[in-house]
């Protein structure tokens, strides 16, 4: 069985100057302070100076927390995500955008699930709510559904929410996992648990409507995930006859 030693949180950030000093604010007062083992604030290439600035002035501000901050050098979340995890000591670690779309009061939850179930992945969802969507704009939710289909038909998944990537996962995992597709590589660790077979704990949890900035996911975006998962699946296949 594994142990639980702390939780490591990577927060890909941009520009989200309004959000981000409350995400941190409501996980350091809402979760156990040995909870936590590290936060990685990863900032991208074209990220305002000042705003770099505020990052590294939150050493100031918690000077008990352990803050990794750095400058992804790929793009992507995906990027922002591998250098965050690479960075962490925890024995799980767990992605939270600074967007305020996650609640970041879940990320307490995510820990006490953790500490009762260290060989788990725990990963919220959104569909165990009945109003887990309702701040979701309709396009996003039609695509959600329709992605979630494929998923089911490719990958035959079974969880409630799988595109949902709001989860704490055992970071040895990640670590000893060969990823197919590192160029896609959020989407194949939100399929992680399927693919592999590892045991799943879910707990209801709600998205939120972004209350500043502009997201950064366009259509195009959309359209290559699914092309990314059609990458996912064909590797996945040769692998498999051999």
């Amino acid at each position: 069985m594994k142990r639980f030693t702390g939780l490591g949180i990577v927060i890909p950030t941009i520009d989200e100057i309004e959000d981000i000093k409350e995400v941190v604010s409501i996980i350091l007062s809402s979760c156990k302070k040995e909870d936590i083992s590290d936060i990685a604030l990863i900032y991208a290439p074209f990220s305002d100076e000042n705003f770099v600035r505020y990052l590294h002035s939150f050493k100031e501000m918690y000077p008990d927390v352990v803050f990794n901050i750095a400058c992804q050098k790929g793009k992507g979340v995906g990027d922002a995500v591998r250098l965050g995890i690479s960075m962490s000591k925890g024995s799980h670690i767990t992605m939270i955008g600074a967007d305020m779309e996650n609640d970041p009061h879940d990320i307490a939850v995510m820990a006490e699930l953790s500490k009762k179930y260290p060989d788990c992945i725990i990963t919220g969802s959104r569909n165990l709510l009945k109003d887990g969507f309702s701040e979701y704009p309709r396009i996003k939710i039609i695509m959600n559904r329709a992605f979630q289909f494929v998923l089911k038909v490719l990958f035959r998944t079974k969880g409630s929410d799988v595109t949902y990537l709001f989860q704490s996962t055992p970071i040895d995992i990640i670590r000893n996992h060969k990823f197919l597709c590192p160029e896609a590589f959020v989407l194949e660790l939100a399929l992680l648990a399927e693919t592999q077979k590892l045991p799943v704990i879910e707990f209801p949890s709600k998205v939120y409507r972004r209350q500043h900035g502009s997201s950064h996911l366009t259509f195009r975006y959309h359209i290559g995930f699914m092309k990314a998962t059609l990458r996912i699946f064909f590797k996945m296949k040769r692998v498999e006859k051999k």
